[in-house]
């Protein structure tokens, strides 16, 4: 099967007949959500933000409990 229509934007993009900006962000209005998520982490944009949270959650639990929360 060919991919008709991705080879089509690609080339307008080459072409300059596009602007990937705009195609990104039309593409994404048509995702729902959840399926711009599942992309997000399925092509590992967001990994380094992921590590990032799970070492903050670590430096907090090794800290202990926090003195102004009681």
């Amino acid at each position: 099967m060919t991919r008709k229509f991705t080879m089509k934007f690609l080339d307008a993009m080459d072409e300059g007949w596009i602007d990937p900006k705009k195609l990104a962000q039309n593409l994404m209005g048509y995702m729902s959500e959840r399926e711009v998520e599942d992309f997000a982490r399925a092509e590992g944009y967001f990994d380094h933000e992921e590590e990032e949270d799970e070492d903050e959650e670590h430096d907090a639990q090794s800290l202990g409990p926090d003195p102004d929360a009681y």
